[in-house]
Protein backbone atom coordinates (compact mmCIF):
# COMPACT_ATOMS: atom_id res chain seq x y z
CA UNK A 1 0.00 0.00 0.00
CA UNK A 2 1.38 3.41 -0.98
CA UNK A 3 1.35 6.14 1.67
CA UNK A 4 0.15 9.63 0.87
CA UNK A 5 2.70 12.38 0.60
CA UNK A 6 2.70 15.10 3.27
CA UNK A 7 1.23 17.58 0.80
CA UNK A 8 -1.66 15.32 -0.20
CA UNK A 9 -2.38 14.45 3.43
CA UNK A 10 -2.39 18.10 4.45
CA UNK A 11 -4.70 18.97 1.55
CA UNK A 12 -6.98 16.10 2.48
CA UNK A 13 -7.10 17.35 6.06
CA UNK A 14 -7.81 20.90 4.98
CA UNK A 15 -10.61 19.87 2.61
CA UNK A 16 -12.20 17.01 4.54
CA UNK A 17 -12.42 18.73 7.91
CA UNK A 18 -14.48 21.76 6.77
CA UNK A 19 -16.88 19.38 5.01
CA UNK A 20 -17.23 17.29 8.16
CA UNK A 21 -17.71 20.37 10.31
CA UNK A 22 -20.25 21.92 7.93
CA UNK A 23 -22.42 18.80 8.22
CA UNK A 24 -22.96 19.67 11.88
CA UNK A 25 -25.63 22.23 12.76
CA UNK A 26 -23.19 24.17 14.97
CA UNK A 27 -19.44 24.45 14.87
CA UNK A 28 -17.57 22.40 17.46
CA UNK A 29 -15.74 24.16 20.26
CA UNK A 30 -12.17 25.26 19.69
CA UNK A 31 -10.92 22.41 21.89
CA UNK A 32 -13.00 19.80 20.03
CA UNK A 33 -11.93 21.06 16.59
CA UNK A 34 -8.30 21.14 17.75
CA UNK A 35 -8.53 17.52 18.97
CA UNK A 36 -10.14 16.37 15.71
CA UNK A 37 -7.50 18.00 13.50
CA UNK A 38 -4.59 16.94 15.68
CA UNK A 39 -5.87 13.37 15.69
CA UNK A 40 -6.13 13.30 11.87
CA UNK A 41 -2.67 14.79 11.40
CA UNK A 42 -1.06 12.60 14.06
CA UNK A 43 -2.57 9.51 12.41
CA UNK A 44 -0.87 10.49 9.17
CA UNK A 45 2.49 11.16 10.89
CA UNK A 46 2.38 7.96 12.97
CA UNK A 47 5.17 6.10 11.12
CA UNK A 48 8.61 7.06 12.38
CA UNK A 49 10.06 8.18 9.05
CA UNK A 50 7.42 10.51 7.63
CA UNK A 51 8.62 13.70 5.91
CA UNK A 52 7.67 16.90 7.68
CA UNK A 53 4.41 18.71 7.35
CA UNK A 54 3.16 21.73 9.28
CA UNK A 55 -0.45 22.71 9.70
CA UNK A 56 -1.95 26.01 10.80
CA UNK A 57 -5.73 26.34 11.00
CA UNK A 58 -7.44 29.55 12.08
CA UNK A 59 -11.18 30.09 12.65
CA UNK A 60 -11.99 33.75 13.19
CA UNK A 61 -9.51 34.93 15.82
CA UNK A 62 -8.96 31.43 17.24
CA UNK A 63 -5.92 29.40 16.24
CA UNK A 64 -7.34 25.90 16.14
CA UNK A 65 -4.12 24.12 15.27
CA UNK A 66 -0.51 25.23 14.83
CA UNK A 67 1.71 22.19 14.88
CA UNK A 68 4.33 20.29 12.94
CA UNK A 69 4.49 16.55 12.36
CA UNK A 70 7.06 14.14 10.99
CA UNK A 71 10.78 14.60 10.38
CA UNK A 72 12.38 17.67 8.83
CA UNK A 73 15.47 15.56 8.10
CA UNK A 74 14.88 11.85 7.59
CA UNK A 75 18.57 10.96 7.59
CA UNK A 76 19.25 12.63 10.94
CA UNK A 77 15.81 11.94 12.40
CA UNK A 78 15.31 15.63 13.19
CA UNK A 79 11.70 16.31 14.20
CA UNK A 80 9.79 19.06 12.43
CA UNK A 81 8.81 22.20 14.31
CA UNK A 82 6.47 25.05 13.45
CA UNK A 83 9.55 27.09 12.52
CA UNK A 84 10.93 24.47 10.10
CA UNK A 85 11.75 26.02 6.73
CA UNK A 86 10.25 23.91 3.92
CA UNK A 87 11.92 23.94 0.53
CA UNK A 88 8.78 23.80 -1.56
CA UNK A 89 10.11 25.12 -4.85
CA UNK A 90 7.24 25.85 -7.23
CA UNK A 91 4.63 23.63 -5.61
CA UNK A 92 2.38 26.52 -4.52
CA UNK A 93 2.13 28.33 -7.86
CA UNK A 94 -0.94 26.39 -9.02
CA UNK A 95 -2.75 27.10 -5.73
CA UNK A 96 -1.95 30.82 -6.00
CA UNK A 97 -3.17 30.97 -9.59
CA UNK A 98 -6.35 29.12 -8.67
CA UNK A 99 -7.03 31.56 -5.81
CA UNK A 100 -6.41 34.53 -8.13
CA UNK A 101 -8.83 33.12 -10.73
CA UNK A 102 -11.49 32.61 -8.04
CA UNK A 103 -11.06 36.23 -6.92
CA UNK A 104 -11.44 37.33 -10.56
CA UNK A 105 -14.66 35.29 -10.89
CA UNK A 106 -16.00 36.95 -7.73
CA UNK A 107 -15.17 40.41 -9.13
CA UNK A 108 -12.72 41.16 -6.30
CA UNK A 109 -9.72 41.29 -8.62
CA UNK A 110 -9.14 42.05 -12.29
CA UNK A 111 -6.78 40.11 -14.51
CA UNK A 112 -5.31 43.42 -15.63
CA UNK A 113 -4.58 44.64 -12.07
CA UNK A 114 -0.95 45.32 -11.29
CA UNK A 115 0.58 44.28 -8.00
CA UNK A 116 1.04 48.00 -7.28
CA UNK A 117 -2.72 48.38 -6.97
CA UNK A 118 -2.79 46.07 -3.98
CA UNK A 119 0.71 46.50 -2.53
CA UNK A 120 1.84 50.15 -2.80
Amino acid sequence: MRRSTPVSAALLLLTALPLALSAQSTLPSVATARRMMDSLAAEFANPKNVPATAIAVVRGSDTLLFRAYGKSNLELGTPATVTTVFRIGSVTKQFTSSAVLQLIEEGKLALTDTIGRWLP
